[in-house]
């Protein structure tokens, strides 16, 4: 009976076995099939563990299959590039040439990178109808990964150069291959679709040199999303409180607000778009005057129709004429938008609300309102300060300091028109270089920065320096004393913001004051379900448990706007806060925290001593505090490395490699992973099945099956892994020492036979498979047997031993002088040959070590020489008379080709898997 994986050559055709109670499988000349078998130990070629392999199937040969990425294979065998809603019929294998193994993979919604009928990569992307089809992927978008690596990298891209990779994602939207679809990344892996509605949003591929936005619009109720050149100014998103700024030569950025007035990116849209917001002011006095009118007579609604049009038509036009007078004298094309953000809800404003902004010149932090301005209907006289008012294309904003009046008018060298006197200086431009400056005026606070006024809203005490217009914040008592320095209190409710359905609400009916003193709080009320409380100063504080009234509890504060803390309520919730704000956290992973400083951990505070750490396990927004396994990395993806717990400390990792890594609460496993020097960690990849040398000197071993587990060895012997390397660990049975792996070298250039595989060794002692470029015909080169890693030699190796040990009293192990070094048979070979197509190599066997011949045309004695790449003169051993010595000064005796026609020469086949 045959076995899964055995094969045979029958009535011309290489037949393969998938299972003992199937009839072997076999393809034509024209078509490869696949199929997949669970293989026994030494089953097949290169399998030395039981293992679920992918066969490719060919008129010619039979390899395994491993090319990275999925196929859809059907009953037949076929790789195709579609299958219908019935999956008995078909299934997806997802591969990694790496590691050499496939899988099966469950078919859900989504995408995954694959190859289709003609072996081109691209994606194969499957419905809710589980009907899946290959497609070819359009260039410059994004698709979501659908693949078992999604958790890491959760994109798709494909670009002209380099193909199709799986590759994170950064915060913002991405384009996909439908234009009413966009991908939105919340982090740098976790990405999701969404239908998109009329709005601008930020494009996470956007650079410095090709700064773009995303632009949708909506056509026959249909919305389309496309990119456009980002201009300078602010742009309106699908958020009420959140804006893009952006500026030529750098990079756009979001930007959440509360209450401001910003400088709009658009302009030419000022007649157009929003004509319909126009009309919609003019509707109440309309209406007005209809009611007017149907008040003469409820009989007349003839008439009064007719009149309403008139009416409109009035307004209307006296409306517009208005506004032409601001408008005339420039085209609209050149007329930027404003936006004006109150209470987190932000707008353009209307063209009758843009008629009414102020025009002002400017000079030397001087402003004038526009005697053209001046003239028109809407116009104000007058800017108090904390106002403002803008060029005459509204490209610049001033913010106003004191107020500014209209420019006198001057005729025959006197002023015709009565205005009062402002001081020197009374207006400042909105530009970057007042970022850190504030302004104390109508009983507000303003800083300012390119194109944008800023109105500070969070609730607070502030202490202000009105002459340096700066906030007091340091520890010296005397700047508060200080004449120029005045005190603000700025108090506000306490307000939740809901992303999904972008609202503004109370947290509670009534907010609980309380007192915080070191890192406890005592609260005015009970406070039950309230997690927050607010000080007299209006500082937001987070209480660890429900407190009752006039009782102390441990809580949460930050020291200040800028200082970032974690905390964590009682409604088992972490949150990242400032003075007046926290977040909830809502990101699946593990958040270490020193309980010190209530923040992530950095090198720095690692080293120190006497430290306190805390773990948070997150899975979305439910937190809750974790207690570290031994010998286990966790990843902290907000301070972006590494830590592992062991005997009840936390380490970070010395050098890049592979560890035990948990990246979240729901995957432990082996993942691959570079350090910088900042201590920053990037995890590249999750290891696949084999044996994986960690770090930290552990060996693993990971099966991507049905376990989907990484564990320790527990068997003490040879190990290859999976980067090539080989080491020898010793396991106590008893587990009362640690297990001990020790590298086991090869020698630099030669080649080594492991399992009917062949590898050539790398300056690492690594083994590297075979390659076309390490194959040259004419060249003699070492092949070694090492004894440890094979069970069986090849039948004329073997012979070629039992020969030395009997006709020469020797052996033909080579020995080096260095520890650690693979015991083996080695043996001299030529004449390599490489198929690239079925990816086989062949050589010719020349000799092998110590092994001893008669020249046939000098009848001298030759031995095989290992260093010398062939056959040497061989002298007599005078104290064992039965051995022969390889001559000290002796040179390679090159066989000629008699005697290479002579010798019985060995072909070995090494047949790579794709």
């Amino acid at each position: 009976m045959a076995a899964p994986g055995n094969y045979c050559y029958e009535d011309g055709q290489l037949k393969f076995f998938k299972s003992n109670d199937s009839a072997a499988v076999y393809a034509s000349k024209n078509k490869d099939i696949f199929v997949s078998a669970t293989i026994s130990k030494n089953g097949f070629p290169g399998i030395r563990s039981s293992t679920f392999a992918l066969f490719k199937v060919s008129y010619y040969s039979i390899n395994r299959y491993y090319k990275s990425g999925s196929i859809i294979v059907d009953k037949n065998g076929n790789v195709v590039d579609s299958m219908d809603g019935d999956q008995s019929g078909y299934t997806i294998y997802t591969c990694d040439e790496i590691t050499k193994f496939c899988v099966k993979v469950s078919v859900k919604p989504g995408n995954y990178l694959g190859y289709g009928e003609n072996g081109i990569l691209g994606i194969i992307h499957c419905n809710a109808n589980n009907e899946c089809i290959f497609i070819y992927p359009d260039r410059g978008v994004k698709y979501l990964n659908s693949g078992s690596d999604r958790n890491l990298y959760p994109l798709i891209e494909c670009t002209l150069n380099e193909g199709c990779y799986v590759t994170e994602g950064n915060p913002g939207y991405y384009l996909t291959s439908s234009s009413k679809t966009l991908i939105f990344c919340k982090s740098f892996i976790t990405c999701y679709e969404i239908n998109p509605m009329e709005h601008y949003y930020f494009n996470a591929d956007c650079t410095e040199e090709n700064n773009t936005i995303i632009k949708c619009v909506e056509a026959g109720n249909v919305i389309s999303c496309f990119l456009e050149d980002a201009l300078n100014g602010y742009y309106l998103t699908n958020e009420p409180d959140k804006l893009v700024h952006c500026r030529i030569g750098n990079r756009c950025k979001e930007i959440r607000v509360h209450n401001g007035i910003f400088r709009g990116a658009l302009k030419g849209e000022v007649s157009i778009k929003r004509r319909s917001e126009f009309e919609k002011d003019l509707q109440f006095e309309i209406r007005n005057s209809l009611n007017k009118e149907h008040s003469k007579t409820k009989n007349e609604s003839l008439e009064v129709n007719d009149n309403s049009e008139n009416i409109i038509y009035t307004f209307k036009n006296k409306e517009l004429k208005e506004e032409s007078k601001i408008f005339n004298t420039r085209d609209t094309n050149d007329v930027y938008d404003i936006i004006r953000c109150v209470e987190g809800k932000c707008a353009a404003l209307t063209i009758s609300e843009l008629a009414a902004v102020p025009i002002c010149e400017f000079s030397n932090n001087k402003c004038y309102i526009t005697l053209e301005y001046s003239m028109t209907k809407k116009a104000t006289s007058s800017i108090e300060a904390g106002d403002f008012c803008t060029n005459s294309d509204h490209s610049i904003l001033y913010f106003a300091t004191d107020t500014i009046v209209v420019k006198p008018n001057i005729i025959s060298g006197k002023t015709a028109t009565y205005v009062c006197a402002t001081s020197a200086a009374n207006c400042l431009e909105a530009n970057d270089s007042y970022h850190d400056k504030y302004y104390a005026e109508k009983s507000s606070i303003y800083t300012l920065d390119i194109d944008c006024i800023i109105q500070i809203y969070e609730t607070a005490y502030i202490f202000l320096n009105n002459k340096e217009n700066r906030i007091v914040r340091n520890r010296d008592i005397d700047e508060y004393n200080n004449s120029n320095v005045e005190l603000y209190r700025c108090k506000e409710r306490i307000l939740k913001y809901d992303v999904n359905n972008k609202l503004y609400s109370f947290v509670y009916d009534k907010d609980i004051i309380c007192i915080f003193k070191d890192n406890k709080c005592t609260p005015n009320a009970d406070m039950k379900k309230n997690e927050f409380c607010i000080t007299y100063k209006g500082e937001l504080v987070l209480a660890q448990s429900s407190i009752k009234n006039r009782e102390t509890g441990e809580c949460y504060l930050s020291e200040g706007i800028n200082s970032y803390i974690y905390g964590y309520g009682f409604s088992q919730h972490l949150y990242h806060m400032n003075q007046f704000t926290a977040q909830m956290v809502d990101q699946t992973g593990y958040y270490i925290i020193n309980m010190f400083t209530n923040n992530t951990i950095e090198r720095i505070t690692y080293l120190s001593k006497n430290i306190n750490l805390v773990m948070y396990a997150c899975t979305h927004s439910s937190c809750h505090i974790y207690e570290p396994h031994e010998d286990t990395y966790y990843y902290d993806s907000q301070a972006k490395t590494i830590y592992r717990y062991k005997d009840g400390d936390y380490s970070l990792p010395s050098t890049s490699g592979y560890a035990y890594i948990s990246v979240d609460p729901t995957q432990t496993y082996i993942y691959k992973f570079a350090k910088a020097e900042s201590d920053e960690i990037k995890i590249q990849a999750m290891a696949n099945d084999g044996y994986y040398y960690t770090i930290d000197k552990e060996m693993y071993y990971c099966n991507l099956g049905e376990d989907h587990n990484c564990s320790p060895i527990d068997e003490t012997g040879y190990y290859i892994t999976n980067t090539g390397a080989t080491y020898y660990c010793i396991h106590d049975s008893e587990e009362l020492e640690a297990t001990e792996c020790t590298k086991q070298f090869c020698i630099n250039g030669q080649y080594y036979y492991i399992e009917e595989t062949y590898y050539r060794c790398d300056s690492h002692s690594n083994f590297v498979p075979m390659k076309s470029r390490y194959c040259s015909y004419d060249e003699n080169v070492v092949i070694n047997f090492p004894l440890a890693l094979i069970e069986e030699l090849p039948g004329n190796v073997k012979q070629a031993v039992k020969d030395i040990s009997r006709h020469n009293n020797s052996t033909a192990v080579s020995y080096h002088r260095g520890k650690n070094y693979l015991k083996s048979i080695s043996g001299i070979f030529t004449n390599c040959t490489y198929n690239v197509e079925e990816s086989t190599s062949m050589f010719d066997l020349v000799c092998i070590n110590n092994y001893v011949d008669v020249d046939k045309e000098t009848d001298e004695v030759k031995i095989c020489s290992i260093e010398q790449l062939g056959y040497v003169e061989c002298i007599e051993n005078e104290e064992n008379p039965e051995k022969c010595n390889i001559s000290s000064d002796s040179k390679s005796i090159i066989p000629s080709i008699v005697m290479i026609i002579f010798f019985i020469l060995i072909s070995v086949i090494i047949i790579f898997n794709l």
